[in-house]
């Protein structure tokens, strides 16, 4: 899973990608594969621009004052707005595949031929971090709930408030007081 979420980040970065993206990595072979996905939607939704063009045809101050009433907030709706980089409409997708319908996605394979390489050097950092994170959390799930309890450790260091003690995994504290 680390490995296939820095892979996605790494392509992303890599190639200004904007849109949806999955990278499948086979465990076996170690092929790695990223596809690029769309989203079906309904046909009526519309972009951002088109929304603000409909509004300022259609809204006049007018309308406004109108539709509020004394007491009563209003609250505006923000709407989805249909996003050409990860969504296709209906009518498109049903050319591509005719049995497609809404929710559905569709998968196009987008994998660069030296993604290899380029990824590797990201996708190093974030198996890295995310092993950092797992040996943390370990850490913590064993040793979270020994505070004010005896263990048996070794000094390691010493400063003038302070006694390191070496427990093995981690280092605990033992104030001089």
């Amino acid at each position: 899973n680390a490995m296939e979420l820095a892979l996605t980040s790494a392509y992303k970065k890599n190639f200004n990608s904007k849109t949806n993206v999955k990278v499948l990595f086979d465990r076996a072979t170690g092929e790695i594969k990223v596809y690029s996905f769309l989203t079906v939607v309904e046909d009526d939704k519309m972009t951002k621009e088109e929304y603000e063009d409909y509004l300022f045809e259609h809204y006049t101050d007018e309308d406004e004052e109108d539709e509020e009433v004394e007491g009563e907030e209003t609250e505006e709706e923000t709407p989805n707005y249909f996003n050409p980089e990860t969504e296709i409409k209906l009518t498109e997708a049903k050319k591509i595949d005719k049995t497609l319908e809404i929710g559905d996605t569709i998968d196009t394979e987008v994998t660069p031929k030296d993604f290899g390489r380029v990824a590797a050097a990201t996708a190093k950092q974030v198996v890295v971090q995310k092993i950092r994170e797992a040996e943390r959390n370990s850490i913590m799930e064993e040793f979270g709930d020994k505070q004010d309890e005896l263990l048996i450790g070794t000094v390691a260091l010493e400063d003038t408030d302070n006694y390191f003690i070496d427990l093995g995994r981690t280092n605990g504290i033992l104030p001089k007081k």
